[in-house]
């Protein structure tokens, strides 16, 4: 008996929210790692020979010390969605 394709993807769906718990390190890594490399990415406007300006360089450090920050709140499997993102100045 062939099932159709929205029931076969609803029930991998089910499948893995049952074992979420077992991916939620992977989750956590991977937001780590993408917190990791907007840091790196940002790096370029803490240098002394930066040429923005000192008020825009407090504003860079501010969402830079944002995202170091966000990720030491996720603790489980409930909060990892509700992940704000900080938005880097203009």
């Amino acid at each position: 008996r062939k099932f159709p394709i929205f029931f076969c993807l609803k029930y991998r769906f089910l499948a893995f929210l049952e074992h979420f718990e077992y991916f939620f390190p992977l989750y956590v890594t991977w937001g780590k790692k993408h917190r990791n490399f907007l840091l790196q990415e940002s790096d370029w406007t803490q240098v002394p020979d930066s040429p923005l300006s000192d008020s825009k360089k407090a504003e860079w450090a501010t969402y830079r010390q944002e995202l170091r920050d966000m990720m030491t709140s996720v603790t489980n499997e409930t909060e990892i969605g509700s992940v704000v993102w900080p938005t880097p100045p203009e």
